[in-house]
């Protein structure tokens, strides 16, 4: 085997030693260098691993494991200490389980490595009598697992999907699969994990099938309603006939939406329970609502509003609770930062929820996006409301969606229904409710008409009761008398 420049591979700072341990931290990077450049010839060479292993591998997965066990004992507080800090990552993880994982990916980094020499490097066979030569690759494949278990801990929250990832240390580097996750940005991390658990010697094979597929779903203008995730679901889990997944998902959601028992979800809930829980959705919808009332019910909660607390309770079934305490901490944080002030409350909270494993990443992207939306002479006529939206829930063509505003307030301000409601509560129409902005002026009209004839709000502007029909449509009677106390009334 031609000998590789190690100088062209990464090296790993992330393994903390110490002087507890039979290894240094030079030795680590050594064992785990000289893996890796053996892992990239077994990509061309011996890139399988099922099949017999036969008598002389069996041998030496057996004095592999026994080596592990000496080094378990003489670095045990180096061991126990990262098994801790696993435990506390994964609170569900049992160690049986963890003992399993990385028994199995052990044995499987051996026995690519032997495969490798026998088939290009027999003379290299020799190396497995020398106990140092195994007990560095359990180091490097050690190091290698732990890493790849940290990185799993922003991309699942599925503790045996981290286990099967970190698992597959002998076919992957954590450096590999962070390159899959720039690589596929688009696909999420759904598809990366799906494609390294179920496809460990060949990822981007899979994941250009899921492109090619998106692609050609997102064309089709039955499935346009359904939008990117839906598709993707369909694109990364249904492979062999995504179009039979959709034509389903499409039945149930009509389904659903006819049952007034989950009207009050709104189509992200119930099209979540149509792609993740095709089975029984009903199920899932109703261990929804029970979380949300509870949720709602904590007053820890309360000022996260109901995007935070719907998205903990459809997303985060298992724990809203953590999601929703880390959503706060993050809020905290990003409000702090002067760098992201001017992009305003809505801008920070879609951060911390929709982006929680980096929302600075996120409010970079949003705070490029307004500075070139801004610089568009088109777009002049419009707020920063307006463009901030398009930035922050439009992100993948927002300067279509602001040219279906302007249209849309053209359009308003011809119909004379609408001309005494100002050019303010017109443009929230078009940015808010850009489905049907009618249906929303004519509820502002409504609820404006009623409040003037409540006599407890009869000394207040019509400023005012413009502003707590068109902000606080939900409810602008407890905005309105927020207001009076506040001024003593």
């Amino acid at each position: 085997m031609e000998k590789l420049n190690l100088n062209q591979h990464p090296t790993p700072n992330e393994i903390e030693t110490n002087n507890e341990t039979s290894y240094s931290m030079g030795d680590i990077k050594r064992a785990i260098l000289n893996a890796r450049e053996i892992r990239e010839y077994s990509d061309e060479v011996a890139p399988h691993t099922n099949g017999y292993s036969g008598q002389a591998l069996e041998e030496i997965s057996e004095r592999t494991f026994d080596e592990a066990d000496r080094l378990y004992e003489e670095n045990s507080d180096w061991f126990n200490s990262k098994i801790e800090e696993i435990c506390n990552q994964f609170p569900d993880l049992e160690q049986d389980k963890l003992k399993e994982s990385f028994l199995n990916g052990l044995r499987l980094h051996i026995k690519r490595i032997y495969r490798t020499y026998k088939k290009d490097s027999p003379g290299n066979l020799d190396d497995f009598n020398d106990n140092q030569y195994i007990r560095d690759s359990i180091a490097a494949y050690t190091a290698e697992y732990i890493l790849l278990l940290r990185q799993t801990q922003r991309t699942t929250e599925s503790t045996n999907t981290a286990l099967t990832i970190a698992g597959n240390a002998h076919f992957l580097t954590v450096s590999d699969y962070k390159k899959l996750i720039n690589k596929y940005t688009d696909l999420g991390y759904s598809a990366i994990n799906k494609a390294i658990t179920s496809y460990p010697s060949n990822p981007e094979k899979f994941l250009d099938g899921v492109v090619e597929a998106v692609t050609r779903l997102r064309e089709n203008e039955k499935y346009v309603d359904l939008g990117n995730r839906a598709i993707n679901a369909a694109a990364i889990h249904r492979p062999i006939n995504p179009e039979k997944f959709l034509d389903d998902v499409i039945e149930t959601v009509t389904r659903l939406k006819a049952n007034d028992k989950y009207a009050s979800l709104g189509s992200r809930a119930i099209n979540t329970a149509a792609v993740d829980r095709p089975s029984n959705p009903e199920k899932f919808l109703d261990g929804v609502i029970e979380t949300i009332a509870r949720l709602k019910e904590n007053e820890k909660y309360t000022s996260l509003g109901d995007s935070a607390i719907n998205t903990a309770a459809i997303s985060y079934l298992k724990n809203p609770e953590k999601f929703l305490d880390g959503v706060i901490e993050t809020v905290t944080r990003l409000k702090e930062d002067d760098k992201y002030a001017s992009l305003g409350n809505y801008a920070i909270n879609t951060a911390a929820i929709n982006y929680p494993s980096d929302p600075e990443k996120y409010l970079d992207s949003v705070k490029e996006t307004v500075a070139r939306l801004k610089k568009n002479p088109k777009y002049v006529s419009l707020g920063d409301w307006e463009i901030n939206t398009a930035a922050i829930g439009y992100s993948g063509n927002p300067e279509k969606f602001l040219n279906s505003v302007i249209e849309t307030v053209a359009r308003l301000k011809e119909n004379k229904k609408y001309a005494s409601l100002g050019s303010h509560t017109i443009n929230r129409a078009a940015t808010s409710h850009p489905s049907n902005p009618e249906k929303f002026l004519d509820s502002v009209i409504e609820t404006v008409v009623g409040l003037k004839a409540d006599g407890r709000y009869a000394d207040l502007e019509n400023s005012t009761i413009n502003t707590a029909a068109v902000n606080y449509p939900g409810n602008p009677e407890k905005y309105l008398d927020n207001l009076l106390i506040k001024s003593g009334h």
